[in-house]
Order: structure tokens, then C-alpha cells, then sequence
């Protein structure tokens, strides 16, 4: 059976948008890196994980293809592995961003006074 040429296509946007999404989070842990040094405090988990291991976000976006290839294709005319494709892309590219911002500003909030 021959693939449809629009699942490559919406693959490929939804890898793009997870690519994306890494190069985000590539360009906010440093800046942030440089604020907790100057804290001096112990970090988070979740931030000690984005700090320490960005670098192992950038195997990320082959789970775009990887997630869509076991989507099961009825016929020819099937576009649900390209739409698969791209739901994961979409949600690592938007996702990640979101999720890295948090985990960045979750210490700043922790040396907050409580009132």
C-alpha cells in the first residue's frame, strides 16, 4: 500500500514544530542558569532536570515519526498517521516550551516570602 503524500507532509510540520520547540528551551535554560548560580540555593527536580540535561531533548522530535508509525492505515486515502504526526509535534513544540518556562520560574517563586 502507498503511503499518502499528505501524511509525510504533516509529519514533517509536526517534527518542525517539535524541532522548534527544543531550540526554545535550548535558548532559556542558559539565561536562566546564570540567576540560579547567583541564588546560590538548591533547585528543584524538574528544574535540576532542564539545567542539567537539555542537551537530551534533542533526540525529542524522532518520537513525531516513531509515535505515528504504529497509527494503523485503513486504506490509501488514510491521513490519520500524518494527523497523529502532527497532534505530537504541535503538543512537544508548544509543550515543552510551557513545561521548561515552568520549571525556569519555579524556583524564583520558592524564594518568595509566603505571606
Amino acid at each position: 500500500m502507498k503511503p499518502h503524500p499528505a501524511n509525510a507532509m504533516l509529519q514533517t510540520v509536526g517534527v518542525i514544530a517539535a524541532v522548534l520547540g527544543v531550540i526554545v528551551v535550548q535558548a532559556i535554560v542558559p539565561r536562566f542558569q546564570e540567576v540560579f548560580e547567583a541564588f546560590g540555593a538548591d533547585l528543584p527536580v524538574i528544574t535540576r532536570m532542564f539545567v542539567r540535561g537539555r542537551w537530551l531533548l534533542w533526540p525529542l522530535p524522532l518520537a513525531v515519526p516513531m509515535i505515528a508509525a504504529f497509527v494503523r492505515v485503513r486504506d490509501e486515502d488514510d491521513r490519520r498517521r500524518g494527523i497523529v504526526g502532527l497532534i505530537v509535534g504541535i503538543a512537544i513544540g508548544f509543550g515543552l516550551p510551557l513545561f521548561c518556562a515552568f520549571a525556569m520560574y519555579l524556583p524564583i517563586f520558592g524564594q518568595a516570602p509566603s505571606a
